[in-house]
């Protein structure tokens, strides 16, 4: 019987972890106030020429609206053959089209769009 209360336990641990877990440590639990609800990214509409280089910014959130400070966003394009991502925020672009590109964090993404006539 003891076993049968140790696994819900042990369910319940793993269950409440899953909502807020840290990406670069799945097992550790972050506390509701570190766990991202959404993250902006802006501008969310850039228009840029071959070979701009375009600098964008991301805001991860929590809950009440709170600004994360802490968390690591990783940057990354939906098409590397119109956008490449240099990190940080910045992307150059290589060719005509719309590319969407993302900022991400705990589980989270946001993403922002370079448009190149």
């Amino acid at each position: 019987m003891s076993r049968m209360r140790t696994s819900y336990f042990v369910a319940g641990i793993l269950a409440a972890g899953m909502s807020a877990c840290d990406i670069a440590d799945p097992f550790r639990v972050l506390s509701d106030d570190r766990a991202v609800e959404r993250v902006v990214v802006t501008p969310d509409t850039v228009t840029a020429a071959i070979r701009d280089t375009i600098e964008l910014a991301a805001k991860p959130i929590g809950a009440g609206d709170r600004e994360i400070t802490e968390a690591v966003i990783v940057w990354s394009s939906g098409d590397p053959s119109l956008a490449r991502s240099l990190g940080e925020g910045r992307f150059v672009v290589v060719a005509r089209g719309t590319a969407e590109v993302f900022a991400t964090t705990r589980g989270r993404r946001g993403s922002a769009r370079i448009v190149v006539p």
